[in-house]
């Protein structure tokens, strides 16, 4: 009888085992049926499924979460934090150090650093000094609107401050901060030739291995693999404008959004920075008078009537010889690229 109901209670147990096994299976099939029919109809009819924002940490932007540039002057004697307290307070009259109202978020090897010297002409303009990196790196991110306000150069009300960091533009989380921290925001980006701006990306990046005793290949080499476009290649990818651009049009207003020629830059600065001037609502201050052709360097300087300027001997350095053939491959790959930015942007440029 014992050895009876051993066996009996080991199969009941068997048999619950299996019951057990048979469901972990199913709700397992269930799970991974669920996420599949989210996946096919989120494709077939553009349904979508919202996702955590990872971009944005409440805990800055609710701590300071004040109208940028437009302060009521009864804010102090509300409960504002003491860090929105002291943003807005250093929005009002006197020299403070101001959170900049237009960003120059790039493209590097653009003429972002010649446009902002530019733009330092202007007496109704100042400028950071220094790419901080603030929406593009978490870590500095995570310091808070006033870190960042701090970072900025001192300013009287009637100016405006810009800061320029290049790694902007292709950044993930960037245009949501930006947008987050103030809606109004006036964007500038500097695009050039596409296959001219990834070899100068190039040869700024080998000269900085030279400096740090490493080696690098061709330019040929790293741009062209198996005969096919090497888009690992970061250099190559960054002048593909379009493809990180249409995010700042779908967060941005388009009359927020200035594109500067930098081909124009170097050909005519005087006309691009006053197509700059009018965007940013500044009055004209910025004449050819400004700019002085030096032989020697092959660009323009600046001039503020007073002192001359050139940007430093690093900018404008000289190319090296590139296969003509891979320029025509580059120039041949980038061509619907530039089409649909031209597209997106509303302005045709002059390249080849």
């Amino acid at each position: 009888m014992k050895e009876d109901y051993l066996v009996e209670n080991q199969g009941s147990q068997t048999k619950k085992k299996s019951l057990r096994s048979n469901y972990k299976k199913i709700i397992v099939v269930l799970v991974i049926a669920v996420f599949l029919g989210l996946a096919i109809a989120s494709k077939v009819y553009h349904i979508h499924i919202p996702k955590k924002n990872v971009c944005i940490d409440k805990n800055i932007v609710e701590i300071t979460n004040i109208p940028i540039g437009d302060i009521d002057q009864n804010a102090k004697r509300e409960n504002l934090s003491p860090m929105a307290l002291s943003i807005a307070n250093s929005q009002g009259p006197g020299l403070h150090r101001r959170l900049p109202k237009a960003l120059i978020i790039g493209v590097q090897k653009s003429g972002t650093g010649a446009l902002l010297k530019m733009m330092n002409l202007h007496p109704e303009v100042k400028i950071a000094t220094r790419e901080v990196h603030f929406f593009d790196l978490d870590d500095n991110y995570s310091k808070g609107y006033e870190w960042y306000r701090h970072q900025m150069p001192l300013s009287f009300e009637s100016q405006l401050t810009i800061e320029k960091t290049p790694g902007y533009c292709d950044s993930r989380c960037t245009p949501e901060r930006i947008f987050a921290l103030n809606p109004k925001m006036k964007i500038l980006i500097i695009v050039r030739d596409p296959t001219e701006r990834a070899i100068s990306q190039y040869v700024h990046t080998s000269i900085n291995m030279v400096k740090r005793n490493e080696l690098f290949d061709t330019f040929e080499n790293l741009a062209i693999t198996d005969g096919q476009i090497n888009l690992k290649f970061k250099s190559l990818k960054r002048s593909i404008y379009v493809n990180y651009m249409r995010t700042w049009f779908d967060i941005f207003p388009r009359d927020q959004i200035h594109v500067v020629d930098g081909g124009k830059i170097v050909t005519d600065p005087a006309g691009e920075l006053q197509r700059v001037e009018k965007f940013l609502g500044l009055r004209n201050a910025i004449s050819k008078n400004n700019f002085y052709y030096n032989k020697t360097r092959g660009f323009y300087c600046m001039t503020d009537g007073v002192t001359r300027t050139c940007l430093q001997m690093s900018k404008g350095r000289k190319h090296p010889e590139v296969d003509a053939s891979v320029l025509e491959q580059l120039r041949n790959f980038y061509r619907p690229y530039n089409k649909e930015f031209e597209e997106l942007v509303g302005q045709k440029f002059d390249w080849p």
